[in-house]
């Protein structure tokens, strides 16, 4: 986590992943959010980390969403959801990660009597959620470049308006490429990235690292559990129903098909 990238240019991964059992799996429904976090995270983040702190973190990372489902799924046909991943902070699904890195961050650096900087350059979504997850930490310094006239107006006003120390927003004359060309070089530098002790936050998509990785997977885990939910409930309530609503491409069409449902 406090690395970033690996020296080669790669991502870390780690040695062993967790099995989840359908039956762990399906012991996450109905639990709040950030206790479902709080367990998805702990066989990576032990022994530096146990359960409870997870918890604390995630409690604290996911307070401030305005949606207590904090990523709702919101059924709108038969067969047709939206996960809504707009609750965040900044509006931005890149929430959900930031919010909790930062606090992870921050604790795992003030263990190590630690100072990180987080330098990043973002077409606007990226650096909004990396300076409100960090900005104002005690133990971290956060630098977001962006291209000027090329973000939207909430997105400039969202990096450049905060009133919090340690948050430095940069606009550059060019692209987005144009800053992340200077991020990449920063961090390519493995002299000055070892002096400085710096981490990456890069804003281009496909630009991953596993922390991020892991908590994005917890949105989607939690919403495949919400849709079980709803199937199941539709069956208890019209047990004799036809259900509709399963797609099958035909001929170019998507049409209905109908499945009768028993009950058990």
């Amino acid at each position: 986590m406090l690395a970033g990238l690996a020296r080669d240019g790669g991502l870390y991964t780690p040695d062993v992943a967790p099995k989840w059992t359908p039956d762990a799996f399906a012991a996450f429904a109905g639990q709040p959010y950030a206790q479902v976090a709080a367990r998805v995270m702990a066989p990576f983040a032990t022994p530096d980390f146990d359960e409870a702190a997870l918890l604390e973190m995630a409690n604290e990372a996911y307070r401030s969403f305005r949606h207590a489902a904090k990523a709702p799924l919101t059924q709108l046909d038969d067969n047709l959801f939206v996960l809504e991943l707009f609750h965040g902070p900044t509006l931005a699904f890149k929430d959900f990660a930031m919010q909790f890195l930062g606090r992870a961050m921050n604790r795992a650096l003030t263990l190590r009597n630690a100072h990180a900087t987080i330098l990043g350059a973002t077409s606007g979504d990226t650096g909004a959620a990396a300076i409100e997850a960090f900005g104002g930490a005690e133990r971290t310094d956060v630098f977001i470049l962006f291209p000027h006239g090329r973000v939207s107006e909430v997105q400039r006003r969202q990096m450049t308006t905060i009133d919090r120390p340690g948050v430095h927003a940069i606009a550059l004359d060019g692209s987005f490429d144009d800053c992340q060309d200077i991020v990449k070089a920063l961090f390519g530098d493995l002299a000055f990235r070892d002096a400085g002790r710096r981490r990456l936050i890069r804003g281009r998509a496909g630009d991953r690292d596993f922390g991020r990785d892991d908590l994005e997977f917890l949105r989607q885990q939690r919403a495949d559990l919400r849709r079980l939910e709803i199937a199941r409930l539709a069956v208890a309530r019209w047990p004799h129903a036809i259900l509709c609503g399963v797609q099958r491409w035909r001929g170019g069409q998507c049409r209905r098909r109908e499945l009768a449902v028993q009950p058990e």
